[in-house]
């Protein structure tokens, strides 16, 4: 016997985290749409009812959909053209406005509906995207389909999740109700713990296991946080599992890669290391000078010998700094090294480049070909790793850089 109090619609349901949530209250989930068939299986695992349906907004027919008489819409219209963390949120091809469209889409799924309320999630970057214009719109739109509407900025950090992420929710309300939304967050936060939890108490119970191995693993000493997310899991973890297989390289690369760090050369700061420290083993104290110089100078104009996407630049050889002996130095970097010991750029180069980590290319100036030297992939050039820090919360995945396979495992 179903006693639920309310009824709802998920648009754009993906696998259905959104939807799960609601039906964990009153609510009665009575359709699912995506134009994704294989995120099938995985959304009728998670729900009560198998009420998943492809449908695609942009090509088919709203009519072609039950006409039901529901409380409720949510839909989390896909943000790529928008995200924050793509770096770019000005969408220059067809296939990017069609995206930044669905927003709309949603709207005319809500005009056919006309459900009491509708709850819009999106990226905190629907809120800037063309300094506000496309968030204005939705507001205007949702007026003239008779609703008053409210937004707000929430982080799931605040609601128990050990994940800063970022999220705006729009909610709007039917006028016939003649009631103005409004977002409560001392009233949602009520019961929610003050204390943040960690990527600790999630993970210490996933085991570090090498060779991609299978095996089965009890709960015994799972944390009140596990036990809570893991209830249903019959004492087993599912998709512990390396979805690529790292080469040799990164094997060694995911070996000294310390914990809370992201892998780049070309940036600075407290969450970033080098590869002068990363492979300290492997390099002579000339050569983390060296590599350090060209990371540190690489973009500069005065040094840049060619400008592309990522503002790339490779150095000349003259443009690398040396004293009055014509042994390398750069001060910024402290080698301590005997004077008989140093060594003149070209040979710390040509070192580097015997052990893969620097390119060369060659260059035309007028009749003359010379070449310049940049730092590579192997050299961290640009992010390929994070290590995940037990003691923090995890930010959101940089989809431009990071696949989610190239997050790390935290170690105590």
């Amino acid at each position: 016997m179903n006693n639920k109090n309310y009824t709802f619609i998920d648009i754009f349901c993906g696998i259905g985290g959104f939807s799960y949530g609601f039906e964990k209250t009153d609510f009665e989930l009575k359709l699912a749409i995506d134009n994704n068939l294989k995120l099938k299986e995985t959304f009728n695992k998670n729900h009560n009812r198998a009420v998943f349906r492809q449908f695609d907004v942009t090509k088919e027919s709203i009519d072609k959909l039950n006409n039901l008489k529901v409380d409720l819409i949510i839909g989390s219209p896909p943000c790529q053209g928008f995200s924050d963390a793509r770096g770019c949120r000005i969408a220059k091809k067809e296939r990017d406005l069609l995206r930044n469209s669905l927003s709309f889409a949603f709207l005319k799924i809500v005009e056919y509906f006309q459900p009491k309320i509708v709850l819009l999630e999106n990226v905190k970057g629907l809120s800037t995207y063309n300094g506000g214009l496309l968030l204005n719109k939705i507001l205007e739109e949702f007026d003239k389909l008779n609703y008053n509407t409210c937004f707000k900025i929430l982080n799931a950090l605040d609601f128990g999740i050990p994940q800063n992420r970022e999220r705006i929710f729009i909610l709007a309300v039917h006028k016939e109700f003649k009631v103005t939304p409004i977002f409560n967050t001392k009233i949602i936060l009520q019961g929610i713990k003050a204390n943040k939890p960690t990527l600790g108490d999630i993970f210490t119970d996933l085991p570090l296991k090498a060779n991609n191995q299978h095996y089965l693993i009890n709960y015994d000493e799972a944390t009140p946080y596990q036990k809570l997310m893991r209830d249903k899991n019959n004492d087993i973890i599912y998709n512990h599992i390396i979805l690529s297989h790292p080469n040799e390289r990164e094997l060694e690369l995911i070996k000294n890669l310390p914990q809370g760090k992201v892998y780049r050369s070309s940036r600075f700061g407290k969450k970033y290391i080098g590869v002068w420290d990363l492979y300290k083993a492997q390099l002579l104290q000339d050569e983390r000078a060296l590599l350090f110089f060209l990371c540190k100078k690489r973009t500069l104009k005065e040094f840049k010998e060619l400008r592309k996407k990522y503002q790339e630049g490779y150095i000349r050889i003259e443009k690398f700094p040396v004293n009055n002996k014509g042994k390398f130095q750069f001060e910024s970097f402290e080698t301590n090294l005997e004077e008989s010991k140093k060594r003149s750029p070209q040979k710390i180069i040509d070192s580097l480049i015997e052990k893969g980590f620097i390119r060369k290319r060659a260059f035309i100036e007028g009749n003359n070909q010379f070449y310049a030297y940049d730092i590579n992939t192997k050299s961290g050039v640009r992010p390929k790793y994070r290590r995940l820090s037990y003691k923090g919360q995890s930010s959101t995945i940089q989809t431009v850089s990071f696949k989610v396979n190239d997050l790390i495992h935290p170690v105590a």
